[in-house]
C-alpha cells in the first residue's frame, strides 16, 4: 500500500510539472454515436467524426456514444454526459463535466478521467467507470485496480469495488502546466474530503450495455473480414 501511494504521488507530481505537449490539432481517434444525437463541439455527430485534443463531446438524456482510440482503447459516454478530451496518441484525459463514462484502457493508450478536480487513472489493463452524482464522484473498478488522486491524498479502488468521493476546492500554485495543468482547472485542484466504499457501481453499466454489445458484434465481424460491413450490428 505504501509503495502504491508513493507511485501515485510521484505520478501526480509528474502530471503537475510536465511540459505541455498537447495541441488542438492532435487527432485522438473518432467519436461514434450509438443512440440519440451526440454532439461534438456543438455539432451533431451523424456517423463518426475525428476528434482532436480540446474537443468537447456531449450526449442527450437518451444518448450514448463511444470514443474509439487507434490502438483499441475506448471511452463510452452514458446519457446526459459532457466532457472535454485532452491528450495525444499516447494517452487521453477525459475532463468529465457531468454524467458518466466507462473507460476501457491499457491496449496501448492510457485513459485517465478528471472529475471535479480529482484524477482517476488505471493501475493496469482493464476498465473502470466514473460518474458525477449529486455533487460527488463515484468510481467503480470493473476490471483491474484504479488509482484516485486528489491534491491531499490518494486511494486505490480494487478490482470489482466501488468508492464514492466528496471533494473540496482549494487554490494551489498558479502556473502549473502539462497533463495536470490541463486535467485540473488552471490554478485550481480538488482535495478529497470524504472517501467511502459503496455497494453499487456507477449506473453506467446498464446504460452502455447496448453500446458494448454493438462493439463486440463489430469486432467479431471484422475479425473474420476487416472489410465486411457492420451495419447489421
Amino acid at each position: 500500500m505504501k509503495a502504491t501511494k508513493v507511485m501515485v504521488s510521484l505520478m501526480l507530481v509528474l502530471m503537475l510539472g510536465a511540459t505541455p505537449t498537447w495541441a488542438a490539432s492532435t487527432p485522438l481517434g473518432k467519436a461514434v454515436p450509438r443512440s440519440g444525437n451526440a454532439t461534438l463541439n456543438g455539432s451533431t455527430v451523424t456517423l463518426e467524426s475525428t476528434i482532436f485534443s480540446g474537443d468537447s463531446l456531449a450526449t442527450p438524456a437518451d444518448g450514448l456514444a463511444v470514443v474509439q482510440l487507434p490502438l483499441g482503447d475506448q471511452v463510452h459516454f452514458g446519457p446526459s454526459t459532457s466532457a472535454t478530451l485532452l491528450g495525444d496518441r499516447t494517452g487521453l484525459v477525459v475532463s468529465l463535466e457531468r454524467g458518466m463514462v466507462l473507460a476501457r484502457s491499457g491496449k496501448g493508450q492510457r485513459i485517465s478521467v478528471n472529475a471535479h478536480g480529482i484524477v482517476v487513472t488505471p493501475a493496469e489493463v482493464g476498465s473502470f467507470e466514473v460518474g458525477i452524482q449529486d455533487g460527488t464522484v463515484v468510481v467503480a473498478a470493473r476490471q483491474g485496480t484504479v488509482e484516485v488522486a486528489g491534491i491531499n491524498q490518494s486511494f486505490t479502488v480494487p478490482s470489482g469495488k466501488s468508492m464514492r468521493f466528496e471533494t473540496t476546492t482549494e487554490t494551489v500554485a498558479q502556473g502549473r502546466s502539462g497533463v495536470g495543468g490541463q486535467a485540473f482547472s488552471p490554478g485550481v485542484a480538488a482535495a478529497i474530503a470524504i472517501a467511502v466504499s459503496v455497494g453499487v457501481a456507477v449506473p453506467v453499466g446498464w446504460a452502455i450495455a447496448a453500446s458494448l454489445a454493438e462493439n463486440a458484434c463489430e469486432d467479431a465481424i471484422q475479425s473474420v473480414s476487416p472489410s465486411a460491413p457492420t451495419t447489421q450490428c
